[in-house]
């Protein structure tokens, strides 16, 4: 018939069974450690794209007031250039415009 129950039957099967709920709590702190440094790699990501993004816009920045910078010496230069010539018409007008007369 079948066998009797005695303590010494029941240990080992509580040990067996030990043994695999400790597996499963072993395997979900391994999935959520997992899960967590993924969560930390996309992190980093993110942070490394926002920082380049900021990067090249400062750099775009600098670059667009560089040139205007340029755009603005080269506009005084030709300014000074139309200046100078129109100093050296008037000059010339002003040569033959007026008569001296000794008496």
């Amino acid at each position: 018939m079948g066998e009797y129950i005695t303590p010494h039957t029941r240990i080992p099967r509580s040990i067996e069974a030990g043994k695999i709920q400790q597996l499963k709590n072993q395997q979900s702190q391994v999935q959520q450690q997992e899960l967590a440094n993924q969560m930390n790699k996309k992190d980093i990501k993110k942070q490394q794209q926002v920082n380049e993004s900021e990067e090249t816009a400062n750099k775009r920045v600098q670059d667009e007031q560089e040139d205007k910078g340029h755009k603005r010496h080269t506009k005084d230069n030709a300014s000074d250039d139309k200046g100078q010539e129109s100093d050296e018409k008037e000059k010339k007008r002003e040569k033959g415009n007026y008569i001296d007369v000794k008496a």
